[in-house]
């Protein structure tokens, strides 16, 4: 890792929160900072299992193809130990089952390589390559309760920490951490909007899109089945279909992990029983097939913490000094959409890039830089969030314009021919992935095929 700096502005960082985007933020932060503290409530384990402090850690990820490169750049060589470790390779479009409303999309060659594993797995091995840093030190166990500012309340100057403990903490355990630089990567949880408050400063705007989407997840051992082709199943019901959604994903240890979702306050149960009711109900019968000669491993968890909800601390005029939010502390993603890990390596690498602009310079100036690029950076997968929830009927805070009507049936119409348009498809998933701008569906040869093509079945 690169130290660009020996500047008396760039001695001390200290993140907030070590889930992914904090270790991101660590690991970029260890470039520009003689010293970095993660302050982390949890502590790791040894082994890549679930840690208390991340209850969405029991559910299905996948990290985006563009994840992933960001993934790869900040750590280099990372998916490849992810492989060691079990993690297992998948051509998205040619290894997986997909049903998306109006039927299965046809099984090609893509490009898009992703690997399938926990969450746990991926946050273990970027732990532990992160801990070979020589300047890093993860104070785990401890929960920062404030910030440390200058007199007049303009510059952050570090954060008041406390050991995390069952008990009452007295007054006299808190301590004081001073730093160059403070970044709040404390997730969903995060407190930062109150701390301004209490600091004389406006809080940031809040716009929240709730869908009131729900999950179940398990892990499974397969059946027996020789004749299996496929590694994932990813099922997700049209609006008109009452919008309930699956995904399958083999991972680590020749295990199934099956995350079940319903929106509009339609949960699915947490009972096996249930469990596998709700599995039956989905418009592609593959995912029960497999799960009914499947072997339940695990309890089911539930999780309901999913609205879009974005921080806009962008569009403040008057922010402290040495302060950025990062990650879910200023932009979350309904998880459904499986965006959250891999915008917050963007974010790290934007971080990277706005402090490496200013190498040689103080850090005034870089807080309303850098939030005005996560701005921009998270503005894409918000829309792609915001704008199908904002079609569900429960939804609260649907973000509607005069024009949704109009791109409402456009996109019901691009998703109808996704079966039959291989071109199509291959577009699509792009936009999904975040390899490629929304904008692209609207090319000319794209916006051809869905309004003039056929949609007969089985149509090639």
């Amino acid at each position: 890792m690169r130290i660009h700096t020996t500047s008396d502005d760039r001695k001390h960082a200290v993140v907030i929160g070590g889930s992914i985007a904090g270790l991101a933020a660590a690991r970029v932060l260890c470039n520009h900072f003689e010293r970095v503290t993660i302050v982390e409530a949890d502590h790791y384990p040894e082994k890549p299992v679930i840690r208390p402090g991340v209850p969405q850690g029991h559910h299905a990820h996948l990290m985006l193809k563009a994840g992933l490169v960001a993934l790869e750049e900040l750590f280099p060589g990372i998916t490849t130990k992810l492989q060691a470790q079990g993690a297992i390779p998948l051509d998205l479009l040619k290894d997986a089952i997909i049903y998306f409303g109006e039927g299965r999309i046809h099984r090609v060659p893509s490009s898009i390589t992703l690997y399938s594993c926990s969450r746990a797995l991926i946050e273990w091995q970027i732990h532990q390559v992160l801990c070979l840093s020589p300047q890093l030190r993860i104070l785990e166990g401890h929960e920062v309760v404030g910030l440390l500012t200058d007199a007049k309340e303009q510059v952050v100057s570090g954060v008041r920490i406390r050991e995390r403990t069952t008990q009452a903490p007295l007054e006299q355990s808190y301590q004081e951490l001073e730093a160059n630089l403070v970044v709040d990567a404390s997730g969903r949880s995060t407190n930062m909007p109150r701390w301004l408050q209490v600091s004389g400063f406006l809080p940031p705007t809040e716009v929240v899109v709730d869908a009131f989407l729900g999950y179940a997840t398990a892990i499974y051992e397969p059946g027996p089945d020789s004749e299996r082709d496929w590694k994932t199943i990813m099922i997700q019901s049209s609006i008109q279909q009452g919008a309930r959604g699956a995904v399958l994903h083999t991972i680590e240890g020749n295990r199934w992990i099956v995350t079940l979702n319903g929106a509009g306050r339609d949960y699915p149960p947490i009972d096996e029983a249930g469990f596998l009711e709700f599995a039956r109900s989905l418009p592609d019968p593959s995912l029960y097939a497999a799960l009914k000669e499947a072997r339940l491993l695990t309890k089911i968890y539930g999780y309901r913490h999913t609205k879009n909800r974005w921080f806009h601390y962008e569009q403040l005029r008057r922010l402290p000094e040495n302060l950025v939010m990062i990650g879910d502390a200023a932009c979350a993603f309904n998880p459904t959409y499986a965006q959250g890990m891999s915008v917050a390596l963007q974010e790290a690498q934007i971080l990277d890039s706005c402090l490496t602009r200013q190498q040689g310079k103080t850090l005034h100036g870089l807080v309303p830089t850098f939030q005005k690029a996560l701005a921009r950076t998270v503005a894409v997968p918000w829309q792609l969030a915001t704008s199908t929830d904002s079609r569900l009927p429960a939804t609260e805070g649907s973000q509607r314009n005069a024009l949704s009507p109009l791109m409402d049936r456009y996109m019901d119409r691009l998703m109808s021919r996704l079966p039959y348009d291989d071109t199509i498809v291959r577009a699509f998933f792009d936009v999904i992935q975040l390899v490629r701008l929304p904008g692209s569906l609207f090319q000319p040869d794209i916006v051809l095929k869905t309004l003039v093509g056929k949609a007969e079945q089985g149509e090639r």
